[in-house]
């Protein structure tokens, strides 16, 4: 079902939208619920559906797949007769005065009295601002998983998606690491040596820094957890060669 917006008017302090697919007008759950003056607009309606299921049929209601600053969902639709009943249901103190407002101005759309009209520029511009804020809080959430990644490349992929998301480019570069890195066990089995051996000597000379290597997040040995570890890039092996000559 392909749904337009066709007139948004105002009942009370709501901002009532009126949708149409073919013939049919339609009005979402959330929507209908808030001019019924529900404390949790969609909720309270679908509960009502829920205890009375026969408004899921389509006679009076849809789901359909809408898209808004969080993304695409399902949400429930009404048809006229679906508003009309939904407003019968309900209990709230101005279900009777929305019922009179809505069926004045659906049938005012029949007749062509109140002109139909398409978003205006004013809706375009609140759906571009609510894009463009669900882009900084997801910036905003990447950017705070980046500082539990402190030093580590998960950090510079975190915070250059976090541009991405921003301006649509990696303003941070992504890291570009060697094809091949190296565990502190395996540099110790290349000089025989342990691996607590590397680690101790590289400590000491301040060598687990960008220019000879990065942090990753590895499989705990034994656990289901995940460890931080410093693997080397191949430029450490002549230096760690000549350290351990002159410890030898």
């Amino acid at each position: 079902m392909n749904l337009e917006l066709i007139k948004s008017a105002k009942f009370g302090d709501v901002q009532a939208d009126i949708y149409k697919s073919g013939d049919e007008p339609y009005m979402t759950a959330e929507q209908l619920g808030s001019c019924l003056g529900y404390s949790h607009p969609r909720e309270n309606v679908n509960k009502l559906v829920q205890r009375n299921p026969y408004l899921k049929g389509k006679g009076f209601s849809s789901e359909v797949k809408m898209t808004s600053e969080s993304g695409a969902k399902k949400t429930r639709v009404f048809n006229e007769d679906g508003i009309y009943e939904v407003t019968m249901l309900a209990k709230t103190a101005r279900a009777q005065e929305f019922r009179a407002w809505v069926r004045k101005l659906l049938k005012s759309l029949r007749r062509g009295d109140t002109k139909l009209v398409s978003m205006t520029e004013y809706q375009r511009l609140n759906m571009q601002t609510r894009a463009e804020n669900a882009k900084i809080r997801k910036a905003q959430i990447l950017n705070r998983l980046a500082s539990q990644y402190e030093g580590t490349t998960y950090q510079q992929v975190l915070n250059s998606y976090a541009t991405k998301e921003l301006t649509g480019e990696h303003l941070l570069p992504l890291p570009q690491l060697p094809d091949k890195t190296y565990t502190a066990t395996e540099l110790g089995e290349m000089f025989g040596v342990s691996a607590n051996r590397i680690g101790i000597i590289t400590n000491r000379h301040n060598l687990k820094t960008s220019e000879y290597g990065a942090w990753f997040n590895d499989k705990a040995k034994g656990h289901n957890k995940e460890i931080q570890s410093f693997r080397y890039f191949p430029n450490i092996i002549p230096v760690l060669r000549e350290l351990l000559k002159d410890i030898a």
